[in-house]
């Protein structure tokens, strides 16, 4: 738990408001593909006869420490220049205190609870697969090694988009979808098959592990530049203290269950009506947040089940990641075919940046497709006298119409620059405009 709160604080100062998202799945998809990895081995060596049962469960946990320690080995050769300063009085109860105060931070720390609650009680899956469903040892690995899966496929899936979307509509999207799985956990009889169980524990890794992604994301982004190590120390003394109470109440709803046998959900039935419960609840919480820069639930929708959309936001990743010119020339004439907003608005971004290499092929593409919200940044172009780009921007606005680009044009045609008015009265031509 101390290395959790010195983690979080340094993965924080590692990222950027525009790839937080990216580097908290590179890290989950590390951390679960390692998971993957042990998860297996741990399958092989309980699917030997002689290890079946507590031998082979002692050989894991042996193999766990072997590991362990020699991860400390190579922990040591890392250089940290952090230090972690204590303030008099500056105590966790008082940061908590503090930090209720503030809307969009409470909002954020109730979610990455209530997320680690629903895990936990979605964890009762495995002594529900050995005592009612009773699976082998083996089988119940298996089962675990499908959920690592299942959030590893989550990180490539989100990845292109998360830090394009926002985690809000995406969180709330997927806490519906956990909440009806648990619904679905809760009447499973005692002879559901593996075929049944396996692609179960998919689906509710996937969307569970899409809201832990998202709420680590929006941790990171949470923490303050002052006090990292206190506030990441009390977010993770809470999540401890919540931890203790769902395991406990989890628990107790298990006896509950099978003493009384209710019809209709299995004995395990109310810890899985509890993920229901609090899985509804994450999602309305998080209909509050405030994410700068997020997308509502409907545009949220329309990404996923949009082709076209998805692959704009695809062409937008390749090309943020791409350093090939060939192929960033591509994949720019993708974007710019685009019709939608995100398009625009990362063309807009190029137009922005005076050191864009890919600036002038944007400006040729919106003569033949113009943006009229990009229209102030082609003419802030086209009168830049130092721009490398000028001419393209002057002859780019012989594709938009209106008194602002003729305007513009006209006032182009007493530049001493012959090339310049030359272009400026091509242009003028083209949106119909003859006077002059």
């Amino acid at each position: 738990m101390f290395a959790m709160a010195v983690a979080e604080p340094l993965q924080q100062m590692l990222t950027t408001p525009s790839n937080v998202g990216e580097f908290v799945v590179n890290i989950t998809n590390r951390f679960h593909f390692s998971r993957l990895i042990s998860n297996f081995i741990s399958f092989l060596v309980l699917s030997v006869k002689i290890l079946t049962g507590l031998p082979g469960l002692l050989i894991i946990i042996l193999f766990g420490i072997i590991n362990n320690t020699i991860s400390a080995f190579f922990l040591l050769k890392i250089p940290a220049r952090e230090v972690v300063d204590y303030h008099k009085g500056n105590n966790i109860f008082r940061m908590f205190l503090n930090v209720m105060k503030r809307k969009e931070t409470r909002i954020v720390l109730i979610a990455k609870w209530v997320s680690l609650s629903v895990l936990i009680l979605i964890g009762f899956a495995v002594p529900f697969l050995s005592k009612v469903i009773k699976l082998p040892y083996n089988y119940i690995f298996l089962f675990t090694i499908v959920g690592s899966f299942s959030t590893v496929v989550v990180g490539i899936l989100v990845k292109p988009f998360v830090d394009q979307i926002g985690s809000k509509s995406m969180i709330i999207l997927s806490s519906f979808g956990v909440g009806i799985l648990g619904i679905i956990w809760a009447v499973l009889p005692e002879t559901t098959s593996v075929f049944i169980i396996f692609p179960l524990g998919f689906l509710n890794m996937f969307f569970l592990g899409m809201v832990l992604i998202l709420i680590a994301r929006l941790f990171l982004q949470s923490i303050p530049d002052n006090d990292r190590i206190t506030f990441a120390s009390m977010a993770n003394f809470f999540s401890a203290v919540v931890a203790i109470v769902t395991g406990l109440c989890g628990g107790y709803l298990i006896d509950v269950g099978e003493t009384y046998q209710f019809e209709m959900i299995n004995s395990y039935g109310l810890v899985f009506l509890g993920v229901f419960v609090l899985s509804v609840c994450n999602g309305i919480i998080c209909c509050f947040l405030e994410e700068k820069g997020s997308l509502s639930v409907r545009e949220t929708a329309q990404v996923l089940f949009s082709t076209r959309m998805l692959r704009t936001y695809l062409d937008i990743y390749q090309f943020k990641h791409t350093s090939d010119p060939i192929k960033k020339k591509f994949i720019l004439l993708h974007i710019a075919d685009s019709d939608g907003d995100l398009a625009t608005s990362e063309m807009g971004k190029i137009l922005k940046n005076p050191l864009s290499n890919e600036k002038g092929e944007v400006i040729k593409s919106l003569f033949l497709h113009p943006r009229p919200s990009l229209l102030p940044e082609i003419i802030r172009e086209a009168k830049d006298p130092f721009s490398m780009h000028q001419i393209f921007a002057i002859f780019a606005l012989g594709g938009f119409e209106g008194e602002m680009v003729e305007y513009a044009l006209t006032e182009l045609l007493d530049e001493p620059d012959i090339h310049v008015k030359s272009t400026a009265a091509k242009s003028l031509a083209r949106v119909g405009n003859t006077s002059e």
